[in-house]
């Protein structure tokens, strides 16, 4: 698919990104459609869309904070549209994360996934990403949550799997990030 443009998703959006979650995600607990909002609200939060010809594909939310003094981001989701899902949309705005997050604070990024995903869990897995913890029955369906790290994500030998794996992804897509603002992490915990 060529044309595709990642950037801060749109306010009319919001309907879309609940409903689609909402049937995408049954066996987990969800934030209301007022959190959601809350999202387009705080500056601090990075929420950026998967776009085509205007139609939104694919998204994913990024929560900036500091843990022990450490600068870090926490992805709450990455959601692709299942009409366009098993293309490589959701490796897409994982690598455009990435790539964004070279200009921004920190060096760990954070992720809960379900320990039955395993289509999530084989893309991260990609992406260097370790189990750091695991959080029991943290799904309605009783599944853990697996806590994974992806760390030093801005030195050489990742820089180095990134432009490799965008390569390939180069040959079925072609993509540009559009302005993304550079965030400060101001949380702390």
């Amino acid at each position: 698919m060529d044309n595709l443009i990642i950037s801060p998703i749109k306010f009319d959006n919001l309907e879309q990104i609940f409903d689609t979650e909402n049937k995408l995600y049954v066996d987990q607990s969800l934030w209301k459609k007022e959190e959601y909002a809350k999202f387009f609200q705080l500056p601090e939060y990075l929420f950026l869309g998967l776009y085509h010809k205007k139609e939104l594909l694919g998204w994913i939310a990024l929560d900036p904070y500091t843990k022990k003094g450490i600068p870090m981001w926490n992805i709450t989701t990455i959601t692709v549209e299942p009409l366009f899902q098993g293309q490589g949309l959701g490796e897409l705005l994982l690598l455009a994360t990435f790539e964004i997050l070279q200009k921004q604070e920190g060096n760990v990024l954070e992720l809960q996934v379900s320990e039955s995903n395993s289509v999530a869990r084989k893309l991260y897995d990609k992406y260097g990403f370790q189990e750091v913890g695991r959080i029991p029955e943290f799904y309605d369906n009783g599944n853990d949550a697996l806590v994974l790290h992806a760390s030093n994500f801005k030195g050489t030998e990742f820089r180095n799997l990134l432009k490799e794996n965008k390569k390939k992804l180069l040959s079925k897509h072609s993509y540009q990030i559009g302005k993304v603002p550079v965030i400060f992490l101001a949380r702390t915990f």
